[in-house]
Formats: structure tokens, C-alpha cells, sequence
């Protein structure tokens, strides 16, 4: 229940004040280790059900690498004890030195990597979480790159030579197609005169959040990363609708344009 007496809505932990990883203190406060990590205190209302994909009461899940590959960048990030901290935060303590092994059986759930994100807002707030998350994302696409590039053709010869607009249109649409062959993420794109629309219909992200702005970072910063690394070129990438917003799917606005 969501703490308040008329709110049957389901609940969802969270903690009672935002502190900074280990390494990053906020001034005045000492640094936070695995150790010193708080508990979750308090609650808030899960986003009630819906006519979305999302809503549907089916847990979803993405291939164990990828969830170590995002613990990985998350490492590289904040260090050791910072994503300790932020795993005892989002009730994942069991990951601490045991992160997903290195395989594509789909058991690394939504829930888990939207406890994460949730952690990381709460530790740094909405606007310091977001760079970190877009950084995060950027950082798994490339640990990410060695294995999903051999699985979906990204890298070939052919793809080099295109022109650049072909390039951008195709990288979207085998970033789609390859979270929905080897993941429980539905994505899809659109073209639209100036732009190009990535769209989730399915978000481990936001997964049974509620939240005031788009808070998807981690999929923006794999799709900018996704997209420099295919054309060499620097593209503007915008999450305008969220799930957490009562959005029907997660849409990103990609400029056909690069940035010069």
C-alpha cells in the first residue's frame, strides 16, 4: 500500500533521504561505503495498471550480460564501494562481488535494473543522476559492443560505406530489432521528416516507476554512443515521452541531422 489511507495502490521502498556514493560526498557529509549504505525508509505509489505492454503483470528480463555490463560501467564510474552502496540501496546486495556471469540466458530482470536507476536518482537527485546515467549508458554500449556487433552486423564493411543518413536509419533499426530478439524489450522505429523515433513499449528503465520528467538516461546515452560509434558523428538524442509519466511508450527523438 502507498502509506496513505484511502491509496490502494501497490508500494515500492524507497529511501528517506538521497546521500552520495562512497567517493562523491556531498559537502559536509562523510562518504558512503557498502557498509554504511542506508536501508530503505518510507514508501510511494507504483504507477497503476494500464492499457500498455508494460502494465501487464509479466516480469521481463534481459540476457545476464547485459546486466553485467552495465554493473561493470556503473563500477568504472563510481568506483567499488560507490556501486556497493548503490546495490545495498536498491535491495541488490547479493550482486556485491557476484555480478550477472557472462551469458545471454535472459534472468537479469527490468525490476532489478529499474531498482538501480531509482538508487542512483535517489543518491544524486533528478538533475546529478541524469549525466551519470547517460555516462553509464555510453560506457556498456562499449563493453557491450565486442559481442552484440558480432550477433547483429553492425561493424561490417558494407555498413562503413554507406552514406551517413543510411547508416544512422539501419544502426537504429538493428539496436531495435536485436533488444527484441535477445531481450524481453519491444522496440520499434518510425521515420519522420527531420527525425528519426526509437520507441519502447517495454522499459527496464522506468519499470513500474512513476517519476515527473523522462527518466530513461541509460537508453539515451546507448543510443548517442550507439550511433557515434557507427557513423563517427555526434547525433542529438531526446527521450520527449516516458512510461513514469503515464507516457504510452518511451519515445526518443533522434535529429537526422548530426551535431557539427
Amino acid at each position: 500500500m502507498s502509506g496513505k489511507p484511502n491509496d490502494s495502490r501497490p508500494t515500492i521502498a524507497v529511501p528517506e533521504r538521497p546521500i552520495p556514493p562512497g567517493g562523491m560526498p556531498m559537502s559536509g557529509r562523510s562518504a558512503i561505503t557498502a557498509e554504511t549504505a542506508p536501508v530503505s525508509y518510507g514508501t510511494v505509489a507504483v504507477a497503476p495498471a494500464a492499457d500498455r505492454v508494460q502494465d501487464l503483470d509479466v516480469e521481463r528480463f534481459y540476457p545476464n550480460n547485459m546486466g553485467r555490463y552495465f554493473f561493470i560501467a556503473m563500477e568504472e564510474l563510481l568506483g567499488k564501494n560507490g556501486l556497493n552502496a548503490v546495490l545495498n540501496l536498491a535491495g541488490l546486495s547479493r550482486f556485491i562481488n557476484n555480478y550477472p556471469p557472462n551469458n545471454m540466458e535472459k534472468k537479469f530482470s527490468f525490476g532489478n535494473y529499474a531498482a538501480i536507476n531509482q538508487a542512483i536518482e535517489d543518491f544524486y537527485g533528478v538533475r546529478g543522476s541524469k549525466g551519470l546515467l547517460l555516462r553509464c549508458g555510453k560506457v556498456s554500449l562499449n563493453h557491450a559492443l565486442a559481442m552484440y556487433t558480432a550477433f547483429a552486423g553492425i561493424g561490417n564493411l558494407g555498413m562503413r560505406l554507406m552514406p551517413q543518413s543510411m547508416k544512422v536509419k539501419i544502426t537504429l533499426t538493428v539496436i531495435a530489432q536485436t533488444f527484441r530478439t535477445i531481450s524481453d524489450q519491444a522496440s520499434k522505429v518510425t521515420e519522420e521528416p527531420d527525425a528519426y523515433i526509437f520507441e519502447n513499449e517495454t522499459c527496464s528503465m522506468c519499470w513500474h516507476r512513476t517519476a515527473s520528467q523522462p527518466c530513461c538516461h541509460v537508453a539515451t546515452g546507448v543510443l548517442i554512443e550507439a550511433l557515434h560509434w557507427a557513423t563517427g558523428k555526434n547525433y542529438r538524442v531526446t527521450e520527449v515521452a516516458c512510461m513514469a509519466m503515464g507516457a504510452p511508450t518511451c519515445r526518443f527523438v533522434i535529429d537526422k541531422q548530426a551535431i557539427e
